[in-house]
This record gives C-alpha cells, sequence and structure tokens, in this order.
C-alpha cells in the first residue's frame, strides 16, 4: 500500500484517491469473477456451494474522550474556534516552562537527529553558560510549530521542558513502545481508559516512528518531582 502521510498537496492527494478508487473497483471485479468461477467449479466437482462467511464480532466503541472544559480547568476550543483559543487550549494542555524551549534538529552530513534549546547562535562553540541567550516559548513559537510551512522552509518541532523552577510539573508523557513484546495500542488505550475514568485529561497520540505510542497527561494544578516520579 503506497504511503500517502508525507503528501500535503490536495491537487495530489485527489489524483492519488482517484487511482486509488480505480484500484479497488478493479480488485471488486476480480474477486467477483474468482467467486463466480469457484462455483462453477464446486458444482462440476459436486460440491457444495461454499458457506457465508461468519460476522466479524463487534468491536466495542472507545471510552468517550474527557470534556475539555471549565471542569477540567482547561480552556475550551473547537474547529470553530479562533487561533488564540487553540494556541490558549495547546499551551494549557503541553505546559512547561516558558523561558525556554527546545527544537529538533536534523544533520545534514550524517542525517543524525536531536533536540537543543533554541538559542541566539546555537552554533558558537565559545559562549560561556552566562552568554547564552534562549528564546522564550511564544504564541508565534507554538503557531510555528503547528502550522504547515511555507514551501521551501523546513518544518519547525519545538520540545518543553516540563519540570518547573518549583520542581513542579503539569505534563507528565508515558511512553508506550512494545520493546518487551508488550502490546502498546492496548496499553496506550487502558491507560487513557484509566485516566478518563479518574477525571485526568490525557491523550495518545502514534510515535513518529508508527511503532508505539505517547499519552500526555495534564494535571493544571500541577505535581512534584517526587509525585510524578522524575
Amino acid at each position: 500500500m503506497e504511503d500517502w502521510h508525507d503528501c500535503n498537496d490536495p491537487a495530489e492527494l485527489r489524483i492519488r484517491l482517484d487511482v486509488a478508487l480505480e484500484e479497488n473497483a478493479e480488485l471488486r471485479a476480480e474477486l467477483a469473477g474468482l467467486k463466480a468461477e469457484n462455483q462453477r467449479l464446486r458444482t462440476q466437482l459436486g460440491m457444495p456451494a461454499a458457506d457465508n462467511p461468519r460476522a466479524l464480532p463487534l468491536v466495542p466503541d472507545p471510552p468517550a474522550p474527557a470534556v475539555v472544559g471549565e471542569e477540567s480547568g482547561l480552556p475550551y476550543a473547537d474547529a470553530t474556534s479562533g487561533t488564540e483559543v487553540k494556541t490558549a487550549l495547546f499551551r494549557a494542555l503541553f505546559a512547561g516552562r516558558e523561558d525556554v524551549y527546545a527544537t529538533r534538529w536534523v544533520s545534514a552530513k550524517s542525517g543524525r537527529t536531536g533536540w537543543s534549546p533554541a538559542e541566539d547562535n546555537p552554533f558558537a562553540k565559545n559562549k560561556n553558560d552566562a552568554e547564552r541567550v534562549f528564546w522564550p516559548l511564544t504564541d508565534r513559537a507554538v503557531y510555528n510549530h503547528l502550522s504547515r510551512p511555507e514551501p521551501g522552509s523546513r518544518e519547525v518541532h519545538l520540545g518543553l521542558y516540563p519540570l518547573l523552577a518549583d520542581d513542579t510539573c503539569r505534563l507528565l508523557a508515558v511512553d508506550f513502545d512494545g520493546k518487551d513484546g508488550s502490546d502498546w495500542r492496548g496499553d496506550a488505550a487502558a491507560y487513557a481508559a484509566a485516566c478518563h475514568d479518574a477525571g485526568v485529561p490525557a491523550l495518545v497520540e502514534i510515535s513518529r516512528s508508527g511503532a508505539g505510542a505517547h499519552a500526555p497527561r495534564t494535571r493544571p494544578d500541577g505535581l512534584t518531582r517526587e509525585r510524578s516520579g522524575s
């Protein structure tokens, strides 16, 4: 199956969709022909008609997501909300230090990736710590992180520093990677359901690799380092 995750051009997606629908119709016609041929051969051999396939069991509905609003201590936003409201909700859900944030980099030579604090003159090697000027986390920085890059521009990926100056944090991130052979999908779903039952806002997202999940959990009132386990 063709991978479409890196395509953002609506016209290209429309073409790919038309091709996929056409291929789907051809496969359905081929399947109908194979079924007819199978039935003809069964009749010639005196075999009974194939049984209809058993219906698959119904998949239970997932638990309803926690409502984000006044009761949870978080601002409310939906698809019709303006940019400022959506940004405020995002920053309330993903809350960390606001005096500094990290950016993701990719080495043009080796392809190696990593994260570093956003700052003035990041490649200056002779600076001491007192001379470093870190960039504060602003609404514009968050907007750039969430927006599609302009043609010719690179994507902007932000990273948070969740531990605050008073040794508390408002965000916990749980990583499910299945490296021990466990079912990371089921584990992540169970964790999200438990958070929902406890009234704790939690989100689940597939990791960049596609082979795991992250579950950020928000506590507007904050947690100490000891309670969070960090």
